[in-house]
């Protein structure tokens, strides 16, 4: 950590308790995102790109969501964030449809 802000990978279990709210201004996604570390409950905040934004913003004007809804939404327990082991699994997913594997 330097300054407030984080340095190195996220955690899974810090970015499914992400809040939409944590990343959109009005009608705009952030550049900047506020991120309270589960394992030590430090904040800090971590850059959100430029294509990120881009994709936040189509994603969440298509999912029709509110700032209090969680980025990464349970499937099974309405109004919780879904589990670090799924977002795992979602990872893979992804990285699977655009044709990347784990070794890549």
């Amino acid at each position: 950590r330097r300054g407030g802000q984080l340095e190195g990978k996220l955690r899974s279990c810090d970015l499914v308790n992400l809040k939409i709210g944590n990343l959109v201004a009005g009608f705009e996604v952030r550049d900047r995102a506020m991120i309270i570390q589960r394992k030590d409950r430090a904040a800090g905040e971590t850059e959100i790109t430029a294509d990120a934004q881009s994709s936040l913003a189509t994603w969440l004007l298509q999912r029709g969501s509110t700032i209090d809804d969680f980025l990464f939404p349970s499937r099974v327990h309405s109004g919780q964030p879904m589990s670090s082991r799924q977002y795992a699994r979602s990872v893979d997913e992804w990285v699977t449809a655009i044709g990347l594997g784990r070794e890549d």
